[in-house]
């Protein structure tokens, strides 16, 4: 149930395999094997969506749940204006349903309040964040999360714990 870096730093005392780096590169290299990208026989999809403020992209995922793995089913980072981004979460809801999830954080609520579906806002916090990147650790270290998408390789190979400068 812990991470292998939380492992280490708690039992082993181990404070160089706990540092920095949060996804090892045979990790990666696992989730896209066996990645199927059909949203068709998923349980469950959930579409979540952290919106881009000024030169920041807006980034969307959505997951589908196969066989107690998710599968990464969907997957855009852009540079566009907020009524396309609204465009782009309504269609995405419509077309793969599930749950859709929406960053609230300043410019999100906005946004929100502009789409036509309904979706659950969400606050990030300094302690939800950690927590989302642990989950996520967590599945990627037991082979629970299949991904493909290059973009999205690139970015959990280059993710750090100090992200300030990212």
């Amino acid at each position: 149930s812990m991470t292998r870096q939380s492992f280490a730093q708690e039992d082993d005392l181990d404070f160089l395999t706990s540092g920095d780096a949060v996804f090892a590169p045979d990790d990666l290299t696992t989730c896209r094997e066996g990645w199927n990208p059909d949203p068709i026989g998923c349980e469950r999809i959930v579409n979540a969506w952290d919106i881009g403020r000024r030169q920041d992209h807006t980034v969307g995922i959505s997951i589908g749940l196969r066989d107690d793995v998710w599968h990464e089913v969907a997957y855009d980072r852009v540079l566009e204006p907020y009524p396309a981004v609204q465009a782009r979460i309504d269609n995405r809801h419509k077309k793969l349903g599930g749950k859709t999830r929406v960053e609230s954080n300043g410019v999100g609520d906005p946004v929100i309040e502009n789409l036509t579906v309904r979706v659950e806002p969400f606050t990030t916090t300094a302690k939800t964040k950690v927590q989302a990147i642990q989950a996520l650790q967590l599945l990627i270290q037991q082979g629970r999360f299949k991904f493909g998408s290059e973009q999205l390789a690139r970015e959990l190979g280059l993710y750090q714990w100090a992200d300030d400068a990212l």
